[in-house]
């Protein structure tokens, strides 16, 4: 696997929207969104700058460049969302890596989506150093 820096580009926004497309009838962990919230994330804030995209994703392909996952900030403030497809749940440690090391460097704290019953992130979570802070949800 490699991570990937995000430039910001329309062929990457497609790729990354057609993963998630993908992913959508997913009922199981790791339940990620769906695509019509990246849209939102991406053409909602007109005004948004270039490096707010740049800086708020950063994603991980297979051998065959193919995304494999990638995280993105909906707002760019401390809360950050892992997508990842089932077969490729192995990376999360990577990807939790990469938010602690370089994305959350210059943050005071950082927040990561987990669902309750999702071992193997909650597990991911735990040997990241992170500590169950809020529920969030019904």
């Amino acid at each position: 696997m490699k991570s990937r820096n995000y430039a910001h580009s329309e062929i990457e926004y497609r790729k990354l929207w057609q993963f998630l497309n993908t992913q959508h009838n997913v009922d199981q962990p790791p339940i990620n969104w769906l695509f019509a919230q990246f849209e939102n994330w991406r053409f909602a804030r007109p005004d948004e700058p270039a490096q707010f995209f740049i800086d708020n994703l950063h994603y991980w392909v297979d051998d065959q460049d193919e995304i494999v996952g990638f995280v993105v900030s909906e707002y760019g403030n401390e809360e950050i969302s892992l997508q990842v497809a089932p077969q490729h749940r192995e990376i999360e440690p990577l990807m939790l890596d990469w938010i602690v090391n370089d994305w959350g460097a210059k943050k005071t704290s950082i927040a990561v989506f987990g669902l309750a019953g999702d071992e193997i992130r909650q597990n991911a979570l735990r040997q990241a150093g992170f500590e169950k802070a809020a529920h969030v949800g019904n």
